[in-house]
Parts: structure tokens; C-alpha cells; sequence
């Protein structure tokens, strides 16, 4: 490559690394004011508990945006700063701008109650997620540990907003015996889906989040058996039990293999 040609190629990884940082910052900026303004004077939290469904978690299992946007703080400092992490600027190009631009326009959709439109959108975040994941596997541990939490988080988020638009499309279906059935494979899926991913990858940081969404799903479960309405999915629940025991299993199991080494 000619000095031109480097010049280039330097000018356009500034660039590229400008872009995540601000991109990062609006993206935060934004999920903090939908919840201090709030955005059409509804918070995250009371949107989500208008749109119940068998899919959805228990409230506490939201902490964990906390975690992963301080992650995603960590990635545009990290990036920001060159070096080691042009070759991932490089790969990743405009996808983790994207991907911020795509979480701000969902939140915004969905605090609307534009559901349709915000589950088309996080579908396509799950998308660029699954791109990005892939171009951050050799990075380091902390970057690739955050994107496979954002992504993990987003599978299963992608996951319970279609079953909310099913809610809404089919009379009687966000609680009939269809939805519990196809809820059920959704979870024991998930579960497996995070095992194999565990033993394959070593990607303890995706299966922890999909054991902690599942978990977040069987806590809400449980505080509905007071209302008898739990009892009567008690399916739900003994799938929700039975993904995270797949996933802790597979914990087990890889340490014990690192013990046996």
C-alpha cells in the first residue's frame, strides 16, 4: 500500500472511531433520558408491563443494560484509542454505529407503542449483532465478553417482542396452549442454543446472560403462582428450569474437563 493509500486507510479508521464514540454516547444519552424525561411520559418498565407475555422476564433481570452499556463504553474507549483495535474498527466498519443508531430507534419506537415497527428494528440490531460478534472473536476478552451479552440479551429481547406482535395479531394467544407450547421450545432452545455455544466457544459471557434472562423469566413465573395464574403455566416454568440447568450443566462440565487437563 502506497502512502497515499495509507493515508487513506488512516484517515477513514479516525473516522470510523469518531463515529462509535459519539455514536455510543447519543445511543446512552438516549436510554437515560427514556427513563428521566421519560420519553412520551412512559418509562422502559411500564411499557414492557403493558406488553405482557409468557416470554416476559421478571423486572430485576433489566439490570443487566447497566452491565452492558458500561461494556459498550469500554469498546468506543477501547477502539478510540488505536493500536490493537484498528484491526477490529476495521472489521466491524459502520455496524457498531449502526447497531447504536438501530437500540436508540427501538427504544424510541417502543416507548410510542409502535411494536410492530420496534420488533422489525430489533431484529435488525439482532442482525448486526450477530456480524459484529463474529468480527470481535480474536479481541480480548472484555470486548468480546460484551458483545456476547448485548447479543445474548438481544436474542432473547428479539424473542419476547414476537411474541408480544403475536399477542397483538391473534386473539387469545398470548396466553393459549399454542403460545405455551411454542414458548416452552423457545426456552429449552435458547438454553440448548447457549450450551453449544459454551462448549464450542468458551462463551461463558453468553451463557451466563441467557441463564440470567431465562432465570428472570422463571422469577416472574413464580410470583404469579400467588395469583394461580403461574400454576396454570406450570410449564413454563419447569422449561425455563430445565435451559438454565442445561446451562449450568455445561459449566460444570467445562470446568471439570479444565481440572481433568
Amino acid at each position: 500500500m502506497g502512502s497515499v493509500g495509507i493515508r487513506e486507510n488512516n484517515s477513514r479508521l479516525k473516522l470510523l472511531r469518531m463515529m462509535n464514540v459519539f455514536a455510543c454516547i447519543a445511543m446512552i444519552a438516549v436510554n437515560v433520558l427514556a427513563e428521566r424525561l421519560p420519553i412520551n411520559d412512559v418509562t422502559s418498565g411500564q411499557v414492557s408491563d403493558s406488553y405482557d407475555s409468557l416470554f416476559t422476564p421478571a423486572g430485576i433481570t433489566f439490570a443487566i443494560w447497566f452491565v452492558i452499556y458500561i461494556g459498550l463504553a469500554y469498546f468506543a474507549v477501547w477502539q478510540a484509542i488505536g493500536g490493537r483495535a484498528d484491526y477490529a474498527v476495521e472489521k466491524i466498519g459502520i455496524n457498531f454505529a449502526v447497531s447504536c443508531a438501530l437500540n436508540m430507534a427501538w427504544l424510541i419506537l417502543w416507548h410510542y407503542d409502535m411494536i410492530y415497527l420496534a420488533t422489525a428494528v430489533i431484529f435488525a440490531l439482532w442482525l448486526f449483532l450477530i456480524d459484529i460478534k463474529k468480527s470481535t472473536s480474536g479481541e480480548n476478552w472484555a470486548v468480546r465478553s460484551v458483545f456476547s451479552m448485548y447479543y445474548a440479551w438481544i436474542t432473547v429481547a428479539t424473542v419476547a417482542s414476537l411474541f408480544i406482535v403475536a399477542g397483538n395479531l391473534f386473539e387469545n394467544f398470548a396466553y393459549g396452549n399454542f403460545a405455551q407450547i411454542l414458548a416452552c421450545i423457545a426456552l429449552v432452545a435458547i438454553g440448548i442454543a447457549a450450551y453449544i455455544r459454551l462448549v464450542r466457544s468458551n462463551d461463558y459471557a453468553y451463557a451466563l446472560t441467557i441463564a440470567w434472562s431465562v432465570a428472570g423469566i422463571l422469577i416472574r413465573q413464580f410470583s404469579l403462582t400467588g395469583t394461580g395464574l403461574g400454576r396454570d403455566y406450570m410449564a413454563i416454568i419447569i422449561s425455563a428450569f430445565i435451559s438454565v440447568s442445561i446451562v449450568l450443566a455445561g459449566m460444570i462440565l467445562k470446568n471439570r474437563k479444565k481440572e481433568m487437563i
